[in-house]
């Protein structure tokens, strides 16, 4: 260790030497100072980064930026961020060339996202008393891809409730039969015999047994029915009896109509027809005018046979159909055959559907009102009302309507309130005209 006496007489030494210099000796030792400095500081610059450098988690410094790893840390042993020979130090990845989008991640990575049109699992089983109700044995199901992609979000239960309807006009959505004009047809009209109990033919054996009516009455029928489990299950548990129809596609078609029928309610069939306009789908398996007499005869035989229970049909869609002098007597000569009745739903003026089926003897009925053109509680609630008022001015009026949600919220609150106003709820078998006699008078 040097005294402190001989480190003064250096210092001593030095400034005399430098008080004997001449100024411009002076600078060049001064210039010479500082490069000498300059190079010292740049070299510990590119040693430690230039600024204090913070070790990770774990990792405790020694003031330097060399580091040892905490006996009790499970730091990275190679190194951490700010060390020059840190191998596993982040770099920033290139910023993308302009006006070119990011490049795409391999397709293992991506999320597979599901296709909103495939088929799901269907709901469980309609319910009758609370428990699952069994398939038919021996029933072959539809699957659900075998319908039209526009059916499959219906089978699912969380679609629209009801199948796309024909737009009708305005001035149809309320029928008033005795302004309908007059139908010309031919008179050799001939249809086969009935292979039944004619005393007791399907529509009556299947028909509810209500209490004689007394003042205006009106039947309500639900189309639609059987592809939307959770909309039909709500429509079956209204208070009835209401007539609820089931399209002739739906799967487990006999059990559900069972179940309907089971719940106090009157079974139709919604039998899919072809309408005007050849955009909407009516279904599979519809009648078409287009069609030879032998296809419309399979067609609506194979859908009457997946039934059960059920009083007759009426028509889903159909305005093209219903018009059509040969396939209507085709349809009524069946349903003569079959003891079934038959519900004219109106969708075209010119129907020929209740006038045939008068020639054949056909038990029939027409609508009057569609209750649910406006998919709106209030709008539903002014149909019902149009409904009341044909009823008391003809003593009888049939409605229509479809498991939507608001039709459904609409007949909750509409239905309770009947018998406070004279009117009374009745199944659709007990409207139907048969031969000549009065309607009015038989109820």
């Amino acid at each position: 260790m040097l005294n402190g006496g001989y480190t003064s007489g250096i210092l001593d030494r030095f400034a005399h030497f430098v008080s004997r210099l001449s100024p411009l000796a002076l600078m060049v030792l001064a210039a010479a100072t500082l490069a000498i400095g300059l190079g010292v500081g740049l070299t510990l610059g590119l040693q430690f980064g230039g600024k204090e450098t913070v070790a990770p988690k774990g990792v405790v410094t020694d003031g330097r930026g060399v580091g040892s790893v905490d006996p009790g840390s499970t730091a990275n042993l190679k190194g951490y961020p700010g060390r020059p020979d840190n191998p596993n130090q982040y770099k920033p990845p290139p910023l993308p060339r302009p006006g070119l989008p990011p490049p795409l991640k391999p397709l293992a990575e991506q999320r597979a996202r599901p296709d909103p049109l495939a088929p799901r699992p269907l709901p469980p089983q309609i319910r009758d008393g609370g428990e699952p109700l069994a398939i038919r044995e021996g029933a072959a199901p539809v699957q659900s891809a075998a319908l039209p992609k526009e059916f499959q979000d219906l089978l699912r239960g969380d679609g629209p409730g009801y199948v796309m309807e024909e737009k009708l006009p305005e001035d149809t959505y309320v029928h008033e039969p005795e302004k309908a004009a007059p139908v010309a047809l031919p008179e050799d009209l001939s249809f086969p015999e009935a292979d039944h109990d004619t005393a007791n033919p399907p529509w009556k054996r299947y028909a509810l047994v209500v209490p004689p009516a007394v003042g205006p009455v009106v039947a309500v029928v639900i189309d639609d029915l059987g592809l939307d489990r959770k909309r039909t299950a709500k429509t079956r548990d209204l208070p009835g009896p209401l007539t609820l129809a089931y399209l002739a596609y739906a799967q487990d078609l006999a059990d559900q109509m069972r179940a309907g029928r089971r719940a106090g309610h009157e079974i139709l069939m919604h039998m899919p027809m072809e309408p005007l306009n050849s955009k909407i789908n009516p279904g599979p398996d519809a009648l078409g005018v287009g069609l030879s007499d032998d296809e419309i005869l399979a067609r609506l035989r194979r859908n009457l046979d997946k039934g059960a229970e059920f009083v007759g049909i009426n028509n889903h869609m159909g305005s093209r159909f219903t018009a059509d002098t040969r396939g209507m007597s085709l349809v009524m000569g069946e349903l003569r055959k079959r003891g079934l009745l038959w519900l004219d739903s109106m969708t075209a003026a010119n129907s020929v559907g209740l006038p045939i089926a008068a020639m054949a003897d056909v038990p029939r009925v027409g609508r009057n009102v569609f209750l649910d053109n406006l998919p709106d509680k209030a709008a539903v609630l002014r149909q019902l009302a149009r409904l009341e008022e044909a009823a008391k001015a003809h003593g009888m009026a049939v409605g229509i309507g479809h498991p939507k949600d608001a039709t459904i919220a609409a007949l909750r609150v509409w239905l309770p309130s009947l018998r406070r106003k004279g009117i009374t709820l009745v199944p659709i078998s007990t409207l139907v005209e048969t031969g000549g006699g009065s309607l009015v008078g038989r109820l």
